[in-house]
C-alpha cells in the first residue's frame, strides 16, 4: 500500500458489552463486542478503528498480535498526531 504509514500498539479487550477506543492505563486500548473466535475479533477491531478514524478498513491492519490481545496496528494515513489524538481522545 503506498503513502505514509504509521504504527500504533494498543490492548484490546474482546467480549465487551460495547466497542469503544479509549485510555485505559495512559495507554490505548479498544474494547470490541466480539469474541476472539476465527478472527472475529480482529476484524472487530480493524472496522472500530477505521470508523474512528474516518478510514477505510482496507487503511488499517494488524501487523503484529494476531494472537495476542496486544496488538500494533499499521495505518495509512497522512497526519500521524492528529489520528493518535483521535484515538487518544475517544474514551
Amino acid at each position: 500500500m503506498s503513502g505514509v504509514s504509521f504504527e500504533v500498539t494498543l490492548r484490546l479487550q474482546p467480549r465487551s458489552s460495547q466497542s469503544k477506543i479509549g485510555l485505559k492505563n495512559g495507554e490505548i486500548a479498544a474494547w470490541v463486542s466480539a469474541p476472539p473466535v476465527d478472527g472475529e475479533a480482529n476484524a472487530a477491531l480493524i472496522e472500530l478503528v477505521a470508523k474512528t478514524l474516518d478510514l477505510s478498513k482496507t487503511k488499517v491492519e494488524i501487523v503484529k498480535g494476531h494472537t495476542s490481545r496486544t496488538k500494533t496496528l499499521r495505518i495509512y494515513a497522512n497526519n500521524r498526531d492528529e489520528l493518535i489524538a483521535k484515538l487518544q481522545s475517544n474514551s
